[in-house]
Order: structure tokens, then sequence, then C-alpha cells
């Protein structure tokens, strides 16, 4: 913490100021220097849940996933409301089940999705809500992920009424897709990414569509359609991430380090570039 003392000694007086402290810690990629401000503001009550919620979201980047899941048990008791914890813990436990078949895992999941779903209910009937309708799309195909008594084809229907409901927001159709990936339906998910596509030709459709095709083993198509979002999106650093990655998983590492020098020279404070930068250097 000696940086934190220097430069804001005013923030570490009250738990508060600690957790904002961490957030910048974070988006700095310090996380051990917000794990330690953060360990320090949930040691005395009252705790609030989001302090939790980004005690959890740093240990899963860190890959303790069991840290991860008590704290999001911490943030989502406290906090029973807040959907973006209740649907990310949902998500580290339906990842945990799915490698591992834990059952403690899987009710986590179940539990968690099941209150995202109620909180989403809630937030529709009072009105329109873009965020809500994206959250319900995700718990269900959560739910229908770890509880084995829902049906995909009931899954499919409901998720695509709530397409149907989203208007001209793509984040809906990408669960879909995502979910009929998820089963093994790699055509369905290649019709629903591809119509995306010529709807709203966003960076996260295109990154989508990547990962389909990746699977489905079209190389030539994944790559082509990453490269035409980068020239298409010259403002999206994830785009030019995405195929550093691919270039990089094909050991073409030559051409990841030369894309990630173009992608340095544009985001030079993106430290997203410099750690893939090292990570290829690395390689």
């Amino acid at each position: 913490q000696d940086h934190a003392h220097y430069y804001f000694p005013e923030y570490l007086d009250d738990d508060e100021g600690r957790v904002l402290l961490a957030a910048i810690a974070r988006r700095e990629e310090d996380l051990a220097l917000a794990l330690e401000l953060l360990d320090e503001a949930v040691a005395r009550e009252p705790t609030p849940g989001a302090a939790w919620r980004l005690v959890a979201e740093i240990r899963a980047a860190t890959g303790d996933r069991d840290g991860a899941a008590a704290a999001y048990r911490q943030a989502t008791e406290r906090d029973p409301e807040d959907l973006r914890g209740l649907l990310a813990f949902g998500d580290l436990q339906l990842g945990v089940f799915l490698d591992t078949g834990g059952r403690v895992a899987q009710d986590d999941a179940v539990r968690a999705y099941t209150a995202a779903e109620r909180v989403c209910r809630r937030r529709l009937e009072a009105g329109p809500d873009p965020l809500a309708r994206l959250g319900l799309a995700k718990a269900l195909a959560g739910l229908t992920r770890a509880a084995r008594d829902r049906t995909v084809a009931d899954a499919t229907q409901a998720l695509e009424s709530i397409v149907a409901d989203a208007g001209d927001v793509p984040g809906p159709t990408l669960v879909l897709a995502d979910l009929q990936r998820g089963f093994g339906d790699l055509g369905a998910a290649r019709q629903t990414l591809d119509g995306a596509l010529r709807r709203w030709d966003t960076p996260a459709v295109r990154i989508a569509l990547h990962g389909l095709l990746v699977e489905q083993g079209e190389a030539a198509d994944a790559r082509a359609v990453l490269e035409r979002g980068v020239e298409v999106h010259a403002g999206a650093v994830e785009l030019r991430l995405a195929l550093a990655a691919y270039h990089a998983g094909r050991d073409a590492h030559d051409e990841a380090a030369a894309l990630l020098a173009t992608a340095a020279a544009a985001f030079p404070d993106d430290p997203r570039v410099h750690e893939a930068q090292g990570d290829v250097a690395r390689a």
C-alpha cells in the first residue's frame, strides 16, 4: 500500500475509501493491492454487498474459484437484489459444476440463477428494463444448463420470446446462441449469429461468431470475421486482442506480436494490451 499511502492518504482512513482505491487498483491490473485494500474493508461490519462482489470478481480473475464463491455468497446475502452479483455467482458455479460435476456448485448455480430470474421478472413487471430483460435471458439459459429439470426446447422458446421483445438490442440474441452452442447445436447457433451480424455488426457479435467458427473448424472464416471487425471497428481494442489471441493459439506468434504492437500504439494506456504482449513474448 506504499503508493496508496503516498498519493491518497485521505482515502485510507475509512472503508469506503479503501473500496474506491481497490476499484482503481483493479482497473490498473494491480489485483494484489486491490485484494489487500478490500480485505481490510470487509473485515469490519457493516460491509456493503458491492464490496464483497468486488472481492469475488478479483478472486475469480486470479483463478481462486473457492474464494470467489465464498465472497459471492457474502455479497448476495447482503444484497439479494444485486442482479450483477447473482448472475456472476451463477456463472462461476456453473463453470465449476460443468468442470467437476460437484453438487454444491450445481446447487449454488441453480439458487443464484433462480434468484436472478425473480429479480428480473419483478423489474420487468414495473416497466421496460433492457438490463432486466438481458438478465432474464442469462438466468434462464444458466438454469437450463445447471438444472436438469428444464428442457432445451422450453428454454429456447423462452429466449426467442425475450429476443423478440428486446428490439434493437443484441444481448439476448447472443445469450440464445451461447445456449445453442453449449448444447451442441452448432448449426442453430451459426444461424443465430449470422443473423445477428447482419442486424448488428458489433464487436461482441463478431467475437461470438469467431468462437463458434473456431469450434466448427472453419479457420479461414474465423480469422476473416475478426480481421474485418478490426477494419470496421477501429476503436474496439477487444477485437484486436481476440485476433492476437487467435494467432497466438495457432503458434503464429510473429503475427500476434505485430498486431499487438499496433494495438499498443493505438491504445497506449490499456493494460490488457501490454499484458497480452507479455504473454506472447513469453510463449
